[in-house]
């Protein structure tokens, strides 16, 4: 069955896109990996306000790379094309203009901005510069929901009456308790940095390593309700947005998600440490039947897609009709 295309091509050392990452944490690494599947893309340089990212960004792809906790050290390099911004939220506006501004293309991780009142100056500058810029909020090159959406236009699914939207964060990772590394400590963590304009507080790690949990440097969560008029595609309908956090001591230790960020050292040693404090942890799966659409075995996933898209500068074309139904 017919899946996605993308351009075959090859590349010289002069043709490629040479990438920077400016914050080396969970997604970034993800979103990194993910570019460097894309032909033609070279990894140069990573900046992190922690030195153990910046060792593992050598683990990971090599020791040839540039290292820096300055980001600016970045945007002055000539031999930069592009940059992955994926630092906290708060960071979101400032590097990515100052990026555009030094000429840089960029791939801003979601949320584009913190405050919505930020987005009008990245446009402007956008705009201005005329530099590409993608926020990456890869479920719109999600396969799936292009499926989705052709069920829905095919009828299949019926006239929407109600969206129910629930993320259920039942363990320490879904509620954003990420492991703080044994390393950790004020010579290698530029925490005055991190703070940038939010408020000043004195050295915490608590906050540096798990900031989703703070406003002050994230967006929260999506807890919300709508009512949506009825319109040419669509009934009225009401939606909701709820999102539900662990109570219980199952899924408190790490996994790869998180664990991903650290050196092969300190995984054995955060490891090690979880064990002591919750032995015999277990989990379990209810299977009660479902139906699922597999996407195609070559299918590459949302995060290679939306940034295959990046690079290319054009949307990826696709038939909804290769995901295969398995009952």
């Amino acid at each position: 069955m017919d899946s996605r295309t993308y351009a075959s091509s090859t590349f010289a050392a002069n043709d490629q896109i040479n990438l920077a990452l400016i914050g080396s944490g969970i997604l970034g690494i993800y979103d990194t990996t993910s570019a460097l599947r894309v032909p033609g893309v070279n990894l140069v340089a990573v900046c992190d306000l922690y030195t153990g990212r910046l060792d593992r960004a050598k683990e990971l792809w090599g020791d040839d790379i540039f290292v820096t906790r300055d980001y600016r050290e970045i945007l002055d390099r000539k031999d930069v094309d592009a940059v992955i911004v994926a630092t906290p939220d708060h960071w979101h506006k400032k590097i990515s203009i100052a990026a555009m501004n030094s000429g840089k293309a960029v791939y801003c991780e979601k949320p584009m901005v913190q405050n919505f009142d930020e987005g009008r100056d990245i446009i402007k500058t956008r705009k201005e510069t005329g530099k590409v810029m993608q926020v990456g909020s890869q479920g719109m090159s999600s396969l799936g929901n292009e499926k989705a959406k052709q069920l829905y236009e095919d009828g299949a699914i019926g006239q929407i009456v109600m969206l129910d939207m629930f993320n259920d964060r039942y363990s320490a990772e879904g509620a954003w308790q990420y492991p703080i590394p044994p390393d950790a400590n004020p010579d290698t963590v530029d925490f005055d940095t991190f703070l940038g304009r939010a408020p000043k507080v004195p050295y915490e790690l608590v906050r540096f390593f798990r900031w989703r949990n703070y406003r002050d440097y994230g967006t929260g969560f999506a807890m919300t309700l709508y009512d949506y008029p009825e319109t040419k595609t669509h009934t009225s309908f009401n939606a909701a947005f709820r999102v539900n956090l662990t109570r219980s001591k199952l899924g408190m230790k790490p996994e790869g998600y998180s664990m991903i960020v650290f050196t092969e050292e300190n995984q054995k040693k955060i490891r090690a440490a979880y064990d002591q404090n919750f032995p015999g942890e277990r989990s379990s799966d209810l299977n009660i039947g479902e139906t699922i659409y597999e996407a195609p075995d070559d299918n590459k996933g949302s995060h290679y897609d939306h940034l295959y898209n990046f690079f290319q500068g054009k949307p990826v074309k696709w038939n909804p009709e290769s995901m295969n139904l398995i009952q």
